[in-house]
């Protein structure tokens, strides 16, 4: 007895069919939070290793190797992403947001050490504050 393939759940397509799948394999690089320009360098990479060009394949690729912390950072962009340009606005925004965060830890600190101990006076005698 001849099984026939069950077929009910895909599409019949002609012998002929110019239709294509293409998948890409892009092994995105843990991420830099300390350095987003560098990690976005380094995914603009794979991006170009396996010929991805779609901008909205570029902007899920970053959303969904976000860390929850970082995808919070840019959920206004996540969850309300523009028409066009998605990769580069989440890439601009997750760039200058994290430099953000990142100068403001720094201040931060530099803050508390200063008020810790006591101030080392600059060439000019003045205690050095790096931050406002």
């Amino acid at each position: 007895m001849q099984q026939e393939a069950d077929t009910s759940t895909r599409p019949e397509q002609p012998p002929d069919s110019t239709l294509t799948l293409n998948r890409v394999g892009i092994r995105v690089p843990p991420s830099w939070p300390e350095k987003p320009s560098l990690w976005f360098a380094q995914l603009e990479g794979q991006f170009a290793l396996a010929n991805v060009t779609q901008d909205a394949t570029k902007f899920y690729y970053v959303i969904s190797h976000l860390d929850n912390k970082y995808a919070a950072e840019v959920e206004d962009v996540i969850t309300n992403p523009p028409p066009t340009g998605r990769y580069e606005r989440i890439k601009a925004e997750l760039i200058r947001r994290l430099s953000l965060s990142e100068e403001q830890d720094y201040c931060m600190a530099s803050r508390l050490h200063w008020h810790d101990r006591e101030a080392t006076p600059s060439a000019e005698g003045r205690p050095h504050v790096p931050c406002r």
